[in-house]
């Protein structure tokens, strides 16, 4: 099993997406963070290929599997298609294939299961457990096996980005900017929590990764601008945003998946506001603000 730190970084590969809309060419990763490079454009011994030389390694899933770790299996494909204009094929198979990537559930997909009971993929750290996966090479393929549902759909499909916040995507904002009134948490808090709560209420009844935390529009401060003030309205943010999860879902904000992200502008007076909470996963996004969607509890 991969450390967190390389299993966040592989997961970053496989969401390149938002990189690739603002890159024509390869992105160079060892621009992303100062953190040791897991994520490579040239071959390496014991790497495994995702895509290369017009071709991409195939996303091997089993029909048995859930309903939603299918679909998650082919968002993938869609994703590395966008970083690599390669579209990997996706199969339903319960039977491995070279150089593929094998994604599935302990207990609900018999392809990982079988790569289990022949001693070829050792599960018992996430068998069991609540929401965790493990990433592994096994004959040459990348195995990614989860304890349960979400624990597989967690490794592959992030939440919303650390610009939209509580199930709201940034153009719904855009697009109801007088309605709403400024993206400022300083100064326009009451409708702000309008609008945040109403997205949790529709997309309630769904298996939600919730994004908490915000910043200023187009990465401005939101009141005064001076470290004091930007602490202490992130700590409000988290605070209100948290008592919003509660009361939508009628239970506390611990028992509700979460995903905490920044980007270096902010992360520091994140961390230093509120420290990330011990039930949300905290991840930081490099200087193009790509999000690892690594999940820990």
């Amino acid at each position: 099993m991969l450390s967190p730190m390389k299993q966040s970084i592989l997961t970053l590969l496989l969401h390149l997406v938002t990189l690739a809309l603002h890159a024509a060419g390869p992105v160079k990763t060892d621009c992303l963070s100062t953190l040791p490079q897991y994520v490579r454009y040239t071959s390496a011994p014991g790497a495994f290929c995702l895509a290369a030389d017009g071709r991409a390694a195939s996303v091997l899933v089993s029909s048995a599997d859930w309903e939603g770790v299918v679909r998650a299996a082919g968002d993938l494909t869609q994703d590395v298609q966008r970083v690599t204009g390669i579209l990997p094929r996706l199969v339903q198979t319960d039977e491995p294939a070279p150089a593929s990537v094998l994604v599935g559930t302990l207990g609900k997909s018999p392809l990982i299961d079988r790569l289990v009971e022949a001693g070829k993929l050792d599960a018992s750290s996430v068998s069991g457990q609540w929401e965790s996966y493990l990433i592994a090479t096994v004959d040459g393929c990348l195995v990614i096996a989860g304890s349960d549902k979400r624990g597989t759909i967690y490794d592959i499909i992030m939440g919303t980005s650390h610009h939209e916040p509580v199930m709201r995507a940034h153009k719904e904002y855009t697009r109801r900017r007088d309605e709403v009134g400024e993206w400022n948490y300083a100064t326009n808090k009451t409708r702000l929590d309008r609008f945040f709560r109403d997205g949790l209420e529709r997309n309630r009844t769904y298996d939600n990764l919730i994004t908490i935390g915000m910043r200023g529009d187009g990465g401005v401060a939101m009141g005064k601008g001076d470290d004091e003030e930007n602490m202490q309205t992130l700590a409000k943010v988290v605070e209100g945003q948290r008592a919003i999860i509660s009361e939508v879902y009628g239970r506390p904000a611990s028992e509700v998946p979460q995903l905490w992200p920044s980007s270096p502008r902010c992360s520091a007076t994140m961390t230093r506001a509120s420290p990330c909470p011990t039930t949300c996963s905290c991840s930081s996004a490099t200087t193009t603000e790509v999000i690892s969607g690594a999940w820990d509890r």
